[in-house]
């Protein structure tokens, strides 16, 4: 699903079908005068129109680029990033990382 739970669209290419890069290719090759699948390794504002698109025209056919373009960054989402891996905590001095003590 592209859409968070608050209806904003995710603005992540991870979230794309290949129906939508099919519909992309069919429907927008002739207006952008090239591969629509380009825009995804492309500039970061035609990334987000090519992923607002593709979202949007799974509902509506007749969404078009240009709509795509103007849709306000309130609407959209950037994918949240997992939280980094626990730090394992420092060893505590007269003990080993098994946690038994050593002689002294």
């Amino acid at each position: 699903m592209a859409q968070s739970s608050n209806g904003r669209i995710v603005i992540d290419a991870d979230k794309l079908t290949m129906g939508d890069m099919r519909r992309a290719r069919e429907r927008l090759k002739d207006k952008l005068g090239r591969d629509p699948v380009e825009l995804l390794n492309g500039e970061f504002d035609e990334q987000a129109t090519f992923i607002v698109w593709c979202v949007r025209s799974r509902a509506d056919e007749a969404f078009t680029w240009e709509q795509a373009e103007a849709v306000p960054f309130g609407e959209l989402q950037w994918p949240e990033e997992p939280p980094p891996p626990p730090t394992p905590e420092p060893a505590k001095p007269g003990s080993t990382r098994s946690g038994t003590t050593t002689a002294s």
